[in-house]
């Protein structure tokens, strides 16, 4: 919901629609402005030492990963899979590997005020009268399910007439690249994403 700071600011002062998020507008812009310095820094990771060499693990990411087929990166690729502009801020070296070598066990989880906590990117398989599906579940409720399928379509259903309806959970699209990649690979594959922070890094560069 807020991708910079005065978009933050929005949100507190604001709220957000349709949500349980209610706007704080008794703030005084002084007081807003705060509140977002200090949930900003509630996000940011203590600094690690990285592994590897980021410049060439960008090279593995955009030669032998195929990884914009399902990431989007500064506005380039597909977005099945999580944003990634911004994954150094947001996750640390530990989890990066884990989610490189073995993604099935890394799989980012929301929390959904209706129904707790939810797999953000869960792997569907519907089989409707017009064909197969296969994909990232992107909504659902009680009577409708809505998914983006591997080219990035996005297709909606309603339940009742589906033919059959599979949530794949701890399944992931993407292949974990321990057996493809070199340990120093990896090490460099992590370091590049460590050292994407938005436009927080872009500023820095």
């Amino acid at each position: 919901h807020a991708p910079d700071d005065p978009a933050l600011i929005a949100v507190i002062t604001g709220g957000i629609p349709g949500t349980g998020m209610p706007g704080s507008w008794m703030l005084s812009s002084t007081d807003a402005r705060n509140i977002a310095a200090y949930v900003r820094d509630l996000g940011r990771l203590p600094p690690e030492t990285m592994p590897g060499d980021p410049a060439a693990g960008a090279v593995v990411y955009t030669t032998k990963g195929d990884c914009a087929s399902c990431h989007i990166l500064n506005g380039a690729g597909n977005g099945i899979g999580p944003e990634l502009s911004d994954v150094g801020l947001r996750r640390n070296a530990e989890y990066l590997r884990r989610s490189v070598t073995s993604p099935e066990v890394e799989q980012p989880r929301v929390m959904d005020r209706f129904r707790g906590t939810l797999n953000a990117f869960l792997t569907v398989r519907i089989v409707s009268e017009y064909g197969n599906y296969e994909g990232m579940r992107i909504n659902e409720d009680e009577f409708t399910v809505q998914m983006r399928d591997l080219a990035g379509t996005i297709h909606s259903f309603e339940k009742a007439q589906l033919l059959s309806y599979e949530k794949a959970f701890g399944h992931s699209f993407m292949p974990g690249y321990s057996a493809v990649l070199t340990e120093q690979e990896i090490d460099d594959v992590v370091s590049y994403l460590m050292s994407l922070r938005g436009t927080e890094g872009a500023s820095a560069r």
